[in-house]
């Protein structure tokens, strides 16, 4: 997927660009796409989203920098061999995705060690809240 073609749905894109994508951290983790409807508003407030995943209310809850999440996969490094060089262009392509289909955007990161990360936003075409999650395991 070199060319996007924005005329696709947002699920069709996210779903395209994923398909073999990993998040790297101590257990390399898949994206998935989330499509929250209309149970979610923004601004996302801490009590209500953790209700609508089913979260503990104890977990630990954190709205970060969006591009903090891009942090350790769109920044090259001297080591990096080609499967890094090629992760990088698929997430700069989910990237441009997310912040051409979607407005407001945010990363929440719920938990400590096992953390699930989210970056959602408004959905420009029907104004629901979508977006991306996975898994980053922090030790």
């Amino acid at each position: 997927m070199n060319e996007i073609n924005f005329e696709l749905s947002f699920s069709e894109l996210i779903n395209s660009v994923s398909m073999d994508l990993l998040y790297p951290s101590e257990s390399d983790e898949k994206i998935e796409l989330v499509d929250f409807g209309c149970n979610l508003t923004l601004p996302i407030d801490e009590k209500s989203f953790k209700s609508v995943i089913n979260a503990k209310s104890k977990d630990k809850f954190e709205i970060c920098d969006v591009q903090e999440f891009y942090s350790s996969v769109a920044i090259p490094q001297d080591w990096w061999t080609e499967y890094e060089t090629v992760r990088m262009r698929k997430f700069l392509i989910l990237k441009d995705i997310l912040s051409n289909k979607l407005s407001d955007l945010v990363y929440i990161r719920i938990g400590r060690v096992e953390i699930n990360a989210y970056i959602l936003g408004k959905d420009k075409f029907d104004g629901t809240i979508k977006g991306i999650k996975t898994l980053i395991v922090e030790t």
